[in-house]
């Protein structure tokens, strides 16, 4: 029982760094590689964030996933958790700097994942798809940079790069969009 809760856990985190949280399935076209690809960038650019994801797949998904993260030298700034109960998400959300929700080009079009709203229900920093956005029940509320980040391409490297950085630059102004 021990060793199986152990797998799930894996990854490191280091107390005086800010973290970009993710929660949900891990998979492409959820963001995940993405951000991967954008914490690897904003590193590159000398920015020191890390990633904490209460987020797992298939099993296949889940090494595709924790390799990525080693091909692209981010063991150090990356931990994985397993999911917890729903009464403990607000907790998440709350400690993280800002929350990520990058799906996009889902297949299943009436999908509508429900981390927007709790994310804006919990005061976090949502970082979000402009697509999911666009699904929000409250749509033309959201301004990105006032009450959200918009991320027009969530493949978009630069894009989404730049918006970790402003979210880990600034740590009062993601607050006040929280």
């Amino acid at each position: 029982e021990g060793a199986a809760f152990k797998d799930l856990c894996w990854g490191s985190f280091r107390g005086d760094r800010p973290y970009i949280g993710v929660y949900g399935k891990l998979g492409e076209r959820k963001g995940s590689f993405a951000l991967l690809d954008a914490l690897a960038r904003a590193r590159a650019d000398g920015a020191d964030i890390g990633l904490v994801a209460m987020a797992h797949g298939h099993p296949d998904i889940e090494v595709k996933f924790r390799r990525a993260v080693e091909d692209r030298g981010l063991t150090d700034q990356v931990l994985q958790i397993p999911f917890l109960p729903h009464w403990r998400v607000p907790s998440f959300i709350r400690s993280c700097l800002a929350i990520c929700c990058l799906e996009q080009d889902f297949p299943i079009t009436i999908h509508n994942p429900i981390v927007t709203q709790e994310v804006m229900s919990c005061g976090g920093c949502l970082i979000a798809a402009t697509e999911l956005l666009n699904k929000h029940t409250q749509t033309r509320q959201l301004v990105s940079g006032v009450n959200c980040v918009a991320i027009r391409d969530v493949n978009d490297t630069d894009e989404l790069s730049a918006a970790l950085i402003a979210a880990a630059g600034d740590p009062q102004k993601t607050a006040a969009i929280g």
